[in-house]
């Protein structure tokens, strides 16, 4: 009996391992959004906190976005990709059918990529978006309501780029929309 027990632990310590760590399987979630993951959402929610001009298009204050795990997931997987094909260019499927395949449907989407040295920092990724008209525009958009971000690169022991990739993701689920 007691034999059965250390093998039991033993097989669940490696399950824990398997879900936390290794090579991403896209069947995969996660627990829980990198530290540096979760700051965008705080970026982004100062930013919309305030009007401001994105280009010559004027914002009023937008509401605070909330953070989804299948967003949050759908970026990160793409994250991945693009880290994986060293390019911070569209790779594979839509936006719209990554989160889709995740479990959540979307409405409007708008999606910003990127890739900053390491150690990877939020807040360069994030000032590239701000400068950005059009994804300055997306971020202050009232219609987004949920959004997550990706990064590939930080604690991948298979990154030999000396780069992060980042993916931004706001949406709105389809079922709030009218």
């Amino acid at each position: 009996m007691k034999q059965f027990k250390r093998y039991s632990l033993w097989a669940i310590l490696v399950l824990l391992i398997a879900a936390c760590g290794g090579t991403p399987n896209p069947n995969n979630t996660r627990f829980v959004p990198y530290p540096e993951e979760a700051q965008v959402l705080g970026l982004v929610n100062a930013f919309r906190s305030q009007a401001r001009a994105c280009g010559a298009q004027q914002f009023p204050a937008a509401p605070a976005l909330t953070w989804v795990e299948a967003v949050g997931d759908a970026a990160w997987f793409h994250s991945i990709d693009m880290g994986r094909a060293n390019s911070d260019s569209h790779q594979g499927a839509s936006t719209a059918d990554r989160l889709r395949a995740r479990g959540f449907d979307p409405g409007p989407v708008a999606e910003h990529r990127g890739r900053t040295r390491l150690p990877a920092n939020p807040n360069e990724a994030f000032s590239v978006w701000a400068a950005d008209p059009v994804a300055c525009a997306n971020m202050m958009n009232p219609t987004f309501t949920v959004m997550g971000a990706g990064l590939w690169g930080e604690y991948e022991s298979g990154n030999t780029t000396g780069l992060a990739f980042w993916t931004h993701i706001l949406t709105t689920p389809r079922a709030a929309n009218p």
